[in-house]
């Protein structure tokens, strides 16, 4: 016989009435997967402590501990902060030349403190990037010799 496991529920009959048991394992899961994608979208560490709310304060700490856990929920941060600044960052960036480790007005700065103690690395320049690209295009090209079109 298969053992079930503790985040399986098991499919009764719908027609017939839940048990108090089975009441209570769906609530105890549901919670447990709202306070997982809770964390894991970067909703603030307040709504956990909150008795009232549903995301539960231990699956917090737990998935705190977990680097990938922390990795998912710092890039989560970022990009939320990216769609709600963009119309600043993008002009940032196009007119004053800034990438987004030096705009902490808009880009949370612990996510990506966090991000580098993770393991995880930003690119702190794109210029020296795209000229290095644009550089060895053009010594690419210029070493092909020139052949002539053919139209048919």
């Amino acid at each position: 016989m298969q053992e079930q496991n503790e985040f399986q529920p098991s499919f009764a009959d719908p027609t017939q009435p839940m048990e108090a048991e089975e009441r209570t394992f769906y609530r105890n899961s549901t919670r447990d997967l709202v306070s997982r994608v809770a964390y894991l979208i970067g909703v603030p560490k307040r709504m956990f402590e909150n008795e009232h709310e549903p995301p539960q304060l231990d699956i917090y700490d737990r998935l705190d501990k977990e680097k990938n856990a922390r990795i998912i929920r710092n890039l989560c941060l970022i990009r939320t902060a990216i769609q709600r600044n963009f119309k600043y960052i993008n002009e940032g960036m196009r007119f004053e030349h800034r990438s987004i480790l030096t705009m902490p007005e808009y880009v949370p700065v612990e996510s990506i403190n966090q991000l580098e103690l993770d393991g995880v690395r930003f690119k702190s320049s794109m210029s020296s990037a795209v000229f290095s690209l644009s550089s060895s295009t053009q010594v690419r090209r210029s070493s092909r010799p020139a052949t002539p079109c053919s139209m048919p």
